[in-house]
């Protein structure tokens, strides 16, 4: 068969043509048939609307008729009862006068002896038996029945009762709507009917009015009908795309026939000249058989000289093949090729559930594990990584396993060394953290002595020159004790035990708060401090307020410090915010000595500054902006730096915050709100107008002397009396002895130490022996995890940290004591 036999440019074109004819009628049929289903669909509910305005009109007509004439038979009532002068006689003769009078005019009414609007009136009867039957007065469609009786055996055209409908609709409302069957006058065609129904309880008297539904069938012929023709047009308007889609399919396929036809000749010469290359091909792979078998010669060398022993083992569990560097692992002799692997090798898999040619074969997985074999002779372990992957033959189907041993004795024996090198490292770590927080509590405990008696020395008389060097050991003590914490703080992030609670806080207020403790600084060095913050930032949020303020104390120190003239300028924006989360962003510049590029991406890590020239000229440890960093990094935002030497500084940084508070019982629960001053910020918590009530009696439990003289002089300022002791022991007696209003307990201390001594005190509560529930506030220098947690748990309400302050102390008082508007 030639070539233009088959490609020809008439029999491509038929081709094409019938595909695209073939293709454009289906999606012609397609559309013709979504298009008349939602003409149908569309006049189906036209056709449910003018059936139900259809019905609901001709209701509203009857009952409206209905109603008007048992209105008017009212009136006529109304008169006749107004004839109070004449005798029950004479006035039950008038009664019956109305009427006939009414039942005459009705029966001679025009409009109803047409048929096409109707109306009757039927009259019950109470007979024997308490059965109720009505007797016709007025049917001018059928004045056979008048005076006759309506009983169960009279029916309509469908044989249904017509008494009984009518009775269960009286019986229910007195009036209502009757659908039954019925021949229309001048037709023998059965008609479906509408009547309403509506019962003068005083003559007993059954009005009835109501239409034929006929009337309503014309329209729905017409609507048919128009549907019908509206069908036809589509049908036809599809017809004439039809057409055109044929010819245009014809024109088409004409002009594609022949660019094919071209394509055709124009590839025949390649693959003629494809062929004469396949050829050549055929003679190359034969030249290319005899380099595979000196490749396959090269690989068998490989094979046997890999330093991995290696062994093929097929589906029916044979050895197919294995290597030098395996033989030489397992000790092989003798040649072992085509028995069974079990039988040679020997290891704890062969036989069980986890044998690898098992899994392989079954499960499809691609098995690895670690054997050992005992040892080399002098003690130390033998371990081997055995890897084992599936192999097909030309037809992909399986074969069997090629199975991999490398000798990993040296790697587990590293493996091992590594693991008890981390173990090492944890338990130094743990040992620096311990060694720290102990430190802490060890410095922090003396230095409650030296800032409290400082701040006691404040309020006496003193000279200039002593007042002076009163506020040299306050700063001294402050910047001691500010180090001691960023250590800490550092030390916790390193560790990973820093965790950030959860409040609700007022940002700008907390902000405020912070540059109004700046002020002083600021005006001492002649600096314009400002804040600029946007209208969008949420009034309160959820989070932790602490964190922040330590963050933004920490950049305006720096800025206020770095800074010798010029200003230092505060921005707080919203970055975005979605539904219960917020990202605040807030910007800190000055214009002071600035940061050389080379160093700016430095400044965040540990121990750092600038320079050393900085260190001794400004103070500081170096590690403010490295934990600030990390609670940015814990409150989701980051931390960037822009600055030019001379040219000022600008750091900013975001923070995540929850808008709302999420999965809380507003009935149950209510998280407290983070008041503007934290304790121990410099606010003086104790010009607040408030004083106690009464001269509470409060027992302070401490074994540091100077700390039990501080604590005295500090409530007693406060107006309090004190008790002091030493030791828990001594504390849980006086307690059992005195009745006191507040205990601060330190928790830490030789014998019984807090912890004890506060859940001795809860034990005697609950056996009776205390009549109320006595507060109870941790004293502690600890700073350890979960100190607070500990304190809770041991039965202690509040926690206080030292060194603590007068104003500390009022605020915990406010809490636990009863104060009055001084």
């Amino acid at each position: 068969m030639n070539r233009e036999s088959i490609f020809s440019e008439k029999n491509i074109g038929i081709l094409l043509f019938c595909s695209i004819a073939l293709v454009a009628l289906l999606m012609a049929l397609l559309l013709l048939w979504c298009d008349i289903s939602q003409i149908r669909t569309q006049g189906q509910r036209e056709m449910l609307t003018i059936e139900k305005k259809f019905i609901d009109s001709k209701k509203q007509g009857v009952k409206k008729s209905v109603d008007q004439l048992v209105s008017l038979i009212n009136v006529r009532r109304k008169l006749l009862n107004e004839q109070s002068t004449k005798s029950p006689d004479e006035l039950k003769k008038l009664e019956d006068g109305v009427q006939q009078n009414i039942i005459d005019i009705l029966s001679r009414k025009s409009d109803l002896q047409t048929g096409t609007e109707y109306i009757f009136i039927l009259k019950l009867h109470n007979l024997n038996g308490g059965k109720r039957f009505a007797s016709v007065l007025v049917n001018p469609n059928r004045p056979d029945l008048l005076g006759k009786f309506i009983s169960d055996e009279y029916l309509d055209v469908k044989g249904n009762p017509f008494r009984k409908k009518f009775l269960r609709v009286l019986r229910a409302e007195g009036q209502g709507f009757v659908k039954y069957w019925y021949k229309k006058p001048g037709s023998n065609e059965p008609k479906p009917k509408f009547s309403y129904l509506k019962l003068d309880p005083e003559w007993q008297w059954i009005f009835a009015k109501g239409f034929y539904l006929d009337d309503l069938e014309t329209e729905l012929l017409a609507k048919k009908s128009e549907l019908s023709q509206s069908i036809q047009q589509r049908i036809n308007r599809l017809l004439l795309v039809v057409c055109m889609t044929l010819l245009f399919a014809l024109l088409l396929s004409w002009y594609l026939s022949r660019s094919i036809n071209r394509i055709f000749i124009k590839y025949r010469v390649r693959i003629e000249t494809y062929n004469r290359q396949l050829e050549l091909e055929i003679a190359e792979r034969s030249k290319a058989r005899e380099e595979l078998k000196k490749s396959n010669d090269e690989l068998e060398q490989i094979f046997n000289s890999a330093a991995n022993g290696m062994i093929i083992i097929g589906e029916n569990y044979e050895i197919i093949r294995y290597s030098k560097t395996f033989a030489t692992m397992n000790g092989l002799l003798e040649d072992f090729t085509g028995k069974i692997c079990n039988e040679v090798l020997k290891t704890p898999l062969c036989g069980t559930s986890v044998c690898p040619l098992q899994l392989i074969s079954e499960k499809g997985e691609i098995y690895s594990t670690i054997l050992s074999d005992g040892g080399y002779g002098y003690g130390m372990p033998r371990n081997f990584r055995l890897s084992a992957t599936p192999f097909f033959d030309l037809e992909h189907n399986f074969k069997g396993i090629i199975e991999v041993f490398s000798d990993v004795s040296e790697l587990k024996k590293a493996e091992f060394e590594m693991q008890q090198a981390k173990i090492k490292a944890e338990k130094a770590n743990q040992a620096k953290s311990e060694f720290l927080a102990r430190m802490s509590h060890e410095i922090r405990t003396p230095m409650n002595g030296v800032i409290g008696v400082t701040e006691l020395l404040f309020e006496t008389e003193l000279s200039e020159q002593q007042l002076e060097l009163l506020r040299i050991i306050q700063r001294s003590g402050e910047s001691q004790l500010k180090i001691v914490n960023e250590i800490l703080d550092f030390s916790k992030i390193e560790s990973g035990t820093m965790v950030l609670e959860r409040h609700r806080f007022s940002p700008l207020l907390i902000i405020r708060a912070i540059l109004d403790a700046f002020i002083p600084q600021a005006r001492e060095k002649g600096l314009h401090l400002t804040l600029e913050s946007a209208a969008e930032v949420p009034g309160f949020l959820f989070g932790d307020s602490h964190r922040l303020r330590q963050i933004l104390v920490n950049l305006l120190g720096n800025a206020i410090k770095f800074t010798s003239r010029g200003s230092v300028r505060l921005q707080v924006g919203v970055e975005c915010q979605s539904a219960g989360q917020v990202v605040l962003l807030f910007e800190i510049s000055d214009t002071g000595i600035g940061i050389p590029i080379d160093v700016q991406k430095s400044i965040f890590s540990a121990f750092s500054q600038a320079d050393s020239s900085t260190s001794r000229s400004y103070g500081g440890t170096g590690l403010g902006l490295s934990i600030s960093s990390q609670l940015v990094r814990l409150m989701g935002g980051e931390i960037k730096v822009e600055s030019e030497p001379g040219e000022g500084s600008k750091f900013w940084f975001s923070a995540e915050f929850e808008t709302e508070a999420l999965n809380l019982d507003e009935s149950s629960a209510e998280l407290p709100d983070e008041n503007i001053q934290p304790r121990g910020d410099g606010a003086n918590q104790a010009e607040l107008p408030l004083e106690l009530s009464g001269e509470p009696l409060i027992l302070v439990v401490d074994d540091n002397q100077v700390n039990l003289f501080l604590a005295e002089a500090l409530l007693t300022k406060l107006g309090c009396r004190v008790e002091t002791v030493d030791n828990g022991r001594r504390a849980v007696e006086l307690v059992g002895e005195q009745e006191f209003d507040l205990v601060l307990m330190d928790c830490h201390m030789p014998g019984m130490d807090g912890f004890a001594a506060t859940r001795e005190i809860r034990r005697q509560e609950k056996l009776g022996q205390h009549q109320v529930h006595l507060p109870i506030v941790a004293l502690s220098a600890d700073v350890q995890k979960n100190i607070v947690d500990y304190c809770h748990n041991a039965g202690m309400d509040d926690y206080l940290s030292k060194p603590y302050k007068e104003s500390d102390f009022l605020e915990t008082l406010q809490r636990w004591l009863k104060f009055k508007p001084s």
